[in-house]
């Protein structure tokens, strides 16, 4: 026995009989192994067997019952008359008057929301949402969400209204039905349960750790709440979900890393690739600076101590790095209530502009970077110390730089009858050239800190595949790059280009040959000194093979780059 309504305490309850004065009693019982259960109201007595039944009664004391299914309800009224109410039928008994015909209750309405439905809990849970065809007799409906047998949400709405929204859902599996009222006040029974999945996920501050999801109490009501806003998050935050893969304009992943600022709408997917429904987030900027000024100053092969500050109009965590680049050093890192503290070092060769970037510790994200100005160390003779750019003026902008390199590596060029090079003509499969070991130069210009354009030629001493002549390959390319990551000393690298390899031999039956190309690879470097670096290369080209198609050629290299 389920009671709702105000008055529920002054129902008693005392099976196998049961006093309704005021309120709605419904009756959802499998079977009853010791007879019928009555219910007594102001206006008439009704026995309910097994099966699904509803009684109400209003502030005027009119009888109402609603049998969804199962054996027919005895109703006799206190005035006299005795009716049955069969399955799918209800009636009315005012006080003081007999039991009205039973008629048909109304028919529930069908789903439009095509099921099942899916969502995603952040802090402020989720918000379960459907809609269902009106119908015709319905001047209200009633709608009602359970997890498992439990129920936890409930409500009725207007003919006018064909949806519902219920805000606060925790993590769950759910269903959710809805029932027609018609202008009797007779209630039919629900239709078909919509299922609902609420997936639990948590979003993270930049510089913290993720807090375990909540544990869920399985009859535990939803809290009332209205609709939620957009919850406001630090760019760099990330959502850590329970299996679920989420995005924010981004491929899908278990950990979504938020780089965007405004509006932005997150998206994700359940573990077995059910949609759920987006959520709306506004992302603010952390802003990063130091306290003395738009730049850290520091002379070289000295050390200076400077405060940082890290702003944002939404949470921030603890776990902080600061990245230093080439010839600066950081030590005494602290957190303090509005930002980093620290002391930097600078080599006695160090750049005279470097940088230090601020990195989520957990993530690796860089959320920002600091300005610093290395400047020769003041000597007591030599005069006045060189002035350091006045507070409120930016420093000047980061030259640009070039970087020359060399490598050794080896080319593998395609033999085969039909995916074998086009390079040289052949006509003939024993005159299909083959790679070999390979040398090569490199230069390379910096646009900013990120990217960059690089030219690469090499020559690769060669042979034919069924033949003792040789052959020289010559490649020349041209690439555009960017700096994928950045750990300090180590980097990886993305490139992408075009080129063309040049085939010159003593055979005569192959052609000198120029054949383009399109390739792309990725580097990976190490610093090894100050301005040098230890660098690996694979790259894939893609050029025309014998059979009128195309082909592709793999090269890996080592060698080393230096930074002028």
């Amino acid at each position: 026995m389920i009671i709702y309504g105000p008055e529920r305490r002054r129902a008693r309850v005392d099976a196998p009989e049961a006093v309704l004065e005021r309120g709605t009693l419904r009756s959802r019982l499998a079977e009853l192994t010791g007879g019928p259960v009555t219910v007594t109201t102001p206006s008439a007595t009704a026995e309910l067997g097994a099966g699904s039944a509803l009684v109400s009664v209003d502030d005027a004391g009119l009888s109402t019952v609603a049998n969804h299914d199962g054996r027919p309800v005895a109703l006799a009224g206190k005035a006299g008359g005795k009716v049955a109410v069969k399955a799918g039928m209800g009636t009315r008994v005012a006080r003081g008057q007999r039991p009205e015909k039973p008629r048909p209750l109304p028919p529930p309405p069908a789903w439009t929301t095509a099921g099942p439905i899916g969502a995603i809990a952040l802090a402020d849970g989720a918000t379960i949402a459907a809609q269902w065809a009106p119908v015709p007799k319905a001047t209200r409906y009633r709608f009602e969400l359970l997890r498992g047998a439990a129920l936890v949400a409930a409500g009725e709405v207007d003919a006018a209204a064909t949806g519902f929204e219920l805000h606060g859902a925790p993590p769950g599996s759910y269903t959710v039905q809805v029932a027609s009222i018609d202008r009797d006040h007779l209630e039919g029974k629900p239709g078909a349960p919509l299922a609902v999945t609420v997936r639990g996920a948590v979003v993270v501050a930049p510089g913290a750790d993720a807090p375990a999801l909540a544990a869920l109490v399985d009859d535990d009501p939803l809290p009332a709440a209205v609709a939620p806003t957009p919850l406001v998050v630090a760019r760099g935050a990330r959502i850590v979900t329970d299996g679920s893969t989420c995005s924010v304009g981004g491929p899908p992943a278990a950990v979504t890393v938020i780089d965007a600022v405004g509006p932005v709408t997150l998206t994700c997917a359940a573990p077995d690739g059910q949609a759920l429904a987006p959520r709306q987030l506004t992302v603010e900027e952390v802003a990063i600076a130091p306290t003395a000024g738009p730049t850290i100053v520091v002379a070289a092969d000295g050390a200076s101590a400077f405060d940082v500050t890290l702003t944002s109009g939404a949470a921030l965590g603890d776990g902080w790095q600061l990245e230093p680049s080439v010839g600066l050093t950081i030590d005494g890192l602290t957190r303090t209530p509005t930002g980093l503290r620290a002391t930097v070092h600078a080599a006695a060769n160090a750049p005279a502009t470097g940088a230090l970037r601020v990195v989520d510790a957990t993530t690796q994200k860089t959320l920002g970077t600091v300005a610093v100005t290395v400047v020769p160390p003041a000597v007591d003779d030599a005069g006045p110390a060189p002035a350091l750019p006045a507070p409120g003026v930016a420093p000047p902008p980061r030259p640009t730089r070039w970087t020359l390199g060399g490598y050794v590596g080896v080319l593998a060029l395609p033999t085969g009858v039909d995916e074998g090079t086009e390079l040289g003509n052949a006509a003939l499969a024993d005159d299909v050239v083959e790679g070999g070991p390979e040398v090569g130069a490199r230069v390379g210009h910096w646009f900013g800190d990120d990217l960059f354009a690089e030219v690469e030629l090499s020559g690769t001493p060669a042979r034919f595949v069924g033949t003792p002549r040789s052959a020289l390959v010559f490649a020349g390319h041209a690439y555009l790059g960017v700096r994928m990551i950045d750990r300090g000393r180590y980097e990886l690298r993305a490139l992408a280009g075009v080129g063309g390899f040049a085939l010159t031999s003593d055979s005569p039956d192959a052609d000198d040959d120029l054949d383009p190309d399109v390739a792309w690879g990725v580097a990976a470097t190490a610093d090894i000194g100050d301005r040098l670096r230890l660098r690996l290369d694979g790259r894939q080209h893609i050029t025309s093979d014998r059979a009128g198609g195309v082909t592709d050629a793999l090269r890996l290299d080592l060698g080393l780059e230096y930074a002028p």
